[in-house]
């Protein structure tokens, strides 16, 4: 008897609370690598160096701080020739009932020209340096050219990220994955954490996280303002829906909160991978890699994807092997799901995302 079509979803996101993850850190160019194969690293430690292009870093004080591009010189901190380290004052704007705003410099280098609302930061250093940002072991060497680690741990995929890496102990801001985070919540931010809420639409409240010092954003979704500020500021976030107003999935949202103080790293999406969040799990347990992306079967957790403007997750009831006619008229092939309060809808493939728990 012929088998029936496998049919898969369109996208696949793995919300893992134990596996063991594989992470591969390389270089941006060849260099020069500082572990051997199945050393044990630390999360801080320098896996290898590689000589960088003169890159300059350009920071938008005028767009940052609200004023005219001929106004910025008169919030610059640090005299023009002046040697920065990554944390150091940049930008002061004092303002009343200490609504001022402070900025501070993420990379190290030479402050080298202010010029049309731009500050200009040349690199001190010419060699970029690779940091583990796990704790794990180095499964696999590419000579010169990077390392991948391995550890036991949590392990959740995200749509999009700032660019920028970081890690610290995870810190819920918010008590369900609907709720935003705003100027009032994020004061209780902890110093070097890396912080989580349901949503984020203001960029001031990313500019009070930077100031604080935290190590990081976990959010559901962020605004386009939002998002830029965070790439502006050079402040990881990661969101696990992407660029909008929808709230994290219940899912993600539970496994996250049970990784409270725990060291979590936030990666950037990198030759192909997405943006993940990786937290570290003490166990002597021998976890499994991931399997791969499996066809669907009745079951199935799945996300939906633009059903009333916002996700939903639900499990497949029904697989269908012909194409069925939408609400539109338009025939699809899909399945129908049974969402969280128990109702059953049809959606094609193109709009389910497959949720794998292990």
């Amino acid at each position: 008897m012929k088998e029936p079509m496998p049919f898969f979803a369109a996208s696949s996101t793995r919300i893992l609370p134990l596996t063991k993850v594989a992470v591969h850190r390389m270089l941006p160019r060849a260099g020069q690598l500082h572990v051997r194969k199945d050393q044990a690293v630390t999360a801080g430690q320098v896996l290898g160096r590689s000589a960088t292009r003169e890159l300059v870093h350009i920071v938008p004080a005028a767009r940052m701080l609200g004023v005219r591009p001929s106004e910025v010189i008169h919030f610059v901190v640090p005299e023009v020739g002046t040697t920065l380290q990554r944390g150091d004052l940049l930008l002061s704007r004092p303002g009343r009932f200490g609504r001022g705003k402070t900025f501070r410099t993420r990379v190290a280098g030479v402050l080298s020209h202010v010029r049309d609302g731009l500050l200009v930061i040349r690199p001190a250093s010419a060699v970029y340096e690779l940091r583990a940002m796990i704790d794990g072991v180095a499964a696999r060497i590419f000579p010169g050219r990077g390392v991948v680690l391995e550890t036991n741990g949590t392990l959740v995929q995200a749509w999009w990220h700032s660019g920028v890496e970081g890690r610290g102990p995870l810190q819920a801001l918010s008590e369900d994955p609907d709720t935003e985070l705003t100027v009032e919540s994020s004061e209780a931010a902890a110093r070097e954490a890396v912080v989580m809420a349901g949503r984020l639409s203001s960029p001031e409240v990313v500019d009070g996280l930077a100031t604080a010092g935290v190590s990081g954003i976990i959010c559901g979704s962020a605004s386009a303002a939002a998002a830029d500020r965070a790439v502006a500021r050079e402040l990881p976030m990661t969101l696990t829906e992407g660029i909008g107003s929808l709230p994290m999935a219940a899912p993600i949202f539970d496994l996250l909160s049970q990784c409270q103080e725990r060291p979590a790293a936030l990666l950037a999406e990198k030759a192909g991978r997405r943006p993940e969040v990786i937290i570290k799990v003490a166990t002597d347990y021998e976890a499994a890699l991931p399997q791969k992306v499996r066809p669907l079967v009745v079951g199935q957790m799945v996300r939906v994807w633009r059903l009333a403007g916002r996700p939903h997750v639900g499990r497949v009831k029904h697989i269908y092997g012909r194409p069925r006619r939408t609400a539109l008229g338009q025939p699809m092939a899909g399945a129908d799901v049974e969402l969280a309060d128990g109702q059953v809808v049809f959606v094609p493939f193109t709009n389910l995302d497959a949720i794998y728990t292990e």
